[in-house]
């Protein structure tokens, strides 16, 4: 799949240096086919906001210029740039009105001529099949037709539509996109994955918009893969802190105390510094999918917490031990079980962190931030989690004196 995505960025780059006409290339990255998480199917987006079509599409022949050098861009298109023949009738108002007949009766009349109406319906067995009547397409089908139309004034009076207006050739818009309810002409831009990340990529493109003049009445919105991962992390983060809450509240409930539960959540921070130093050594960036897998750490890191803890207490009330004795024995007794289910785990997503199977690009990071939060997180619970344990009784005033030494 690398490969491939880095063979389809170097076609793109040759079709390029051939300069061919109407040729307009598109590579991007890894994504799930046919999901779109934003306004445009595009990684950066920069939309022009406004009202006038033409000025609109002088406005983004602008900024293609600036964003089409910046550096990580794989491809930049003007959104809905294809356009249409269209045939523009103007109405002389001076020769109408020597006829009795205004602008819009012309215009109705043309609609109706071209279109039809629908004066009656057909109704057999039940069913309603409306009339149309409107000329033949062979008339109305070329200007030479259209022109011999005759057209009646109220007093009676026919004239031939050709003399009152006049047929201009021109071309339109295939399609007019709107943003809030306001016509918007979209830049729409890939990234090139080998040179730079989304986020970069979407740092130089406002950087570059920067001082990018506009009339009054228009503005530039933001939009694509980087405002939907921008959306996302926030989400996740949020997402997180709950997740942190609510763990900390079941457990407080549970215990009905706050010791243990404090305890517990010390062994987050352990994970968090696995994840980081998987990020290191694999190279990938902070996203989404790395947030999404923070959440998933902070259910399954607190699990080798709560063995270590539980049994510490248990110990201790049953047994009368003194709490070194207590925390030392959990970890003894508890050392196996917390191995197993770790290593369960990992090897359990391991696949995905490696590469394996279609699409793995986007999860990859998800199976990475697992991992390497599990090894770390779980090591430093082992090591580090029964000293905080002893600190934070000491904090609590809960120790009794110990009375056997030796």
């Amino acid at each position: 799949m690398v490969l491939l995505q880095r063979n389809g960025y170097q076609f793109q780059g040759n079709v390029r240096e051939l300069g061919l006409p109407f040729i307009q290339q598109r590579v991007r990255g890894p994504r799930i086919e046919g999901l779109q998480t934003s306004l445009v199917d595009a990684d950066i987006a920069v939309g022009i906001v406004g009202q006038d079509l033409d000025q609109l599409e002088d406005l983004a022949r602008s900024a293609f210029s600036r964003l089409e050098g910046i550096t990580g861009i794989g491809s930049v298109q003007i959104g809905r740039d294809e356009r249409i023949p269209q045939m523009l009738i103007r109405v002389d108002e001076d020769r109408s009105s020597l006829f009795n007949l205004t602008s819009d009766g012309v215009a109705n009349f043309l609609h109706s001529a071209v279109d039809g109406v629908v004066p009656t319906n057909y109704v057999e067995g039940g069913f309603e099949y409306p009339i149309r009547v409107r000329y033949s397409r062979d008339v109305t089908g070329t200007v030479e037709g259209i022109s011999q139309i005759p057209i009646v004034n109220q007093a009676g009076e026919a004239v031939q539509l050709g003399s009152l207006v006049t047929f201009e050739e021109t071309t339109g818009p295939a399609h007019i996109e709107r943003y809030n309810q306001i016509r918007v002409v979209w830049i729409n831009t890939t990234v090139n994955l080998n040179e730079a990340t989304v986020g970069e990529v979407g740092d130089r493109v406002r950087d570059a918009m920067q001082g990018f003049a506009l009339p009054d009445g228009y503005s530039l919105v933001y939009a694509g893969e980087q405002e939907a991962i921008e959306e996302s992390a926030r989400s996740l983060q949020l997402a997180i802190m709950l997740a942190i809450f609510f763990v900390f509240v079941v457990m407080a409930v549970q215990y009905e105390k706050l010791f243990s539960p404090l305890v517990i959540l010390t062994s987050l921070p352990f994970a968090l510094i696995g994840v980081a130093a998987a990020l290191w050594v694999t190279g990938l960036p902070l996203s989404a999918s790395v947030l999404l897998g923070i959440v998933f750490l902070t259910g399954i890191v607190v699990n080798n917490a709560i063995l270590l803890v539980e049994f510490a207490e248990n110990y201790r009330q049953l047994e009368e031990h003194t709490l070194f004795e207590s925390i030392t024995e959990a970890g003894k007794v508890r050392f196996r079980p917390i191995l197993m289910t770790t290593l369960t785990t990992i090897f359990g997503i391991l696949p995905l962190a490696i590469g394996m199977g279609e699409g793995y690009e986007i999860l990859q990071p998800l199976a990475v931030t697992v991992i390497g939060g599990l090894i770390v997180g779980t090591f430093l619970t082992l090591m580090i989690l029964p000293g905080m344990y002893l600190i934070l009784d000491q904090l609590f005033g809960r120790s009794e004196p110990r009375t056997n030494t030796k």
